[in-house]
């Protein structure tokens, strides 16, 4: 299974060098150095941050010192029309045989490069495509990614493979609603880990702590690729929402994310049969708005039965929630279960669930809590 899985990986944390003493009051403060921990501590010759106009006018760029290590060089993203004079951008870098690291924050989707066309850069990204920016939100992602252990990642990621590979299947259980659904996950084809510090010709949206699987290969979608999963999921927890495309507005985002964050008060238990959502039903006496939410969504679009993403978050640091549509929250340590797919369906739903024990049955019979092994949950 490791030979299928692709890890994002790079070097080690150290303090963050942001003079705090000289931030405008209501503009987010952000150094070069800040990034030092995400990029293993080799930033290149050359530091290129990408913005959107709305966010660099909210930033407080500092630290830029004449005589650092690395040029500092700027590119403003205005949408789609620019990834040509970036890409031109990344190849007069390469050209000039200099190594750099790229930071993305925008409010516009985040485009994946070609390896090619990133090679020899370090690329993370911060994109609020989905949930709307906000200096409050971009300050909470900044300390998650500032503090985050890059090399306790990769310590973490080893124990994960490890524990994939010998185990012979992943239960996740409910005990306060005496629930359970087995995975057979060694049937699973596609697995994806971020974890760790990211390397030259690597690229990442962050922050980094997730291993997760998909029904297909990457930005591919098919409603009748499925997992073997089979038994009840208790749907409780946070949604992540994620526009599916460009003609789906931030205000019709920030609704339906208002409407599926029923989850957080209410559970549904979804009954599934080989990766598909057969049925719904409340495990709780009384009205039940996330219970009506995932019946009309189903309504809208029956491919949201089929689950797409069955991911393991491991980032402590996104524990507690944020109460809004944070995509960090998709880090938290737990599972959360994908629902469609952006170019196929109208959103991407990542059921974060909380009250949900992710158990591995090994070979010889025990079962572990991995997260409560690796010390990820209490």
């Amino acid at each position: 299974m490791k030979s299928g899985i692709k890890v994002v990986r790079g070097g080690c944390p150290c303090e963050s060098t942001v003079n705090k003493e000289n931030a405008s009051p209501n503009k987010v403060a952000i150094s070069p150095h800040d990034f030092a921990p995400l990029f293993g501590n080799e930033m290149g010759e050359v530091f290129l941050l990408v913005t959107s106009p709305k966010v660099r006018e909210s930033l407080n760029v500092e630290n830029i010192d004449a005589d650092a290590a690395f040029e500092f060089i700027e590119y403003s993203w205005a949408g789609p029309e620019s990834r040509t004079g970036l890409i031109e951008k990344f190849r007069e870098l390469q050209q000039a045989n200099k190594h750099g690291t790229v930071i993305w924050i925008t409010d516009h989707e985040f485009e994946h490069y070609d390896p090619e066309l990133i090679e020899g850069l370090k690329l993370g990204a911060i994109s609020y495509f989905s949930g709307s920016f906000s200096t409050r939100s971009l300050t909470r992602c900044l300390e998650i990614i500032k503090s985050t252990d890059y090399n306790h990642e990769l310590e973490l990621e080893e124990a994960l493979l490890d524990h994939l590979d010998g185990a012979q299947r992943i239960i996740f259980k409910s005990g306060k609603y005496n629930t359970n659904a087995i995975f057979e996950h060694q049937e699973a084809e596609h697995w994806f880990s971020l974890h760790g510090p990211i390397g030259y010709g690597q690229q990442s949206v962050l922050p980094t702590g997730e291993l997760s699987a998909l029904t297909d290969e990457s930005g591919g979608y098919s409603f009748y690729s499925r997992f073997n999963i089979n038994g009840e999921l208790v749907l409780k927890g946070l949604p992540v929402v994620h526009r599916g495309n460009k003609d789906i507005t931030s205000e019709d985002t920030e609704k339906t994310f208002s409407i599926m964050s029923r989850m957080y008060d209410y559970p549904v238990v979804a009954k599934v049969k080989d990766g598909l959502i057969e049925d719904i039903y409340s495990p709780t006496p009384g009205e039940n708005p996330f219970l009506n939410a995932m019946k009309k969504l189903f309504e809208d679009d029956e491919r949201y039965r089929k689950i797409h993403e069955i991911g393991l978050g491991t980032n402590v640091l996104c524990s507690p929630f944020v109460l809004d549509n944070f995509f960090p929250n998709e880090r938290y340590p737990g599972v959360h279960f994908g629902l469609g797919l952006g170019g196929y369906t109208s959103y991407h739903h990542d059921l974060v669930c909380s009250d949900t024990d992710i158990l591995f049955e090994m070979e010889d019979g025990e079962t572990v809590n991995l997260h409560r092994k690796l010390g990820l949950v209490s």
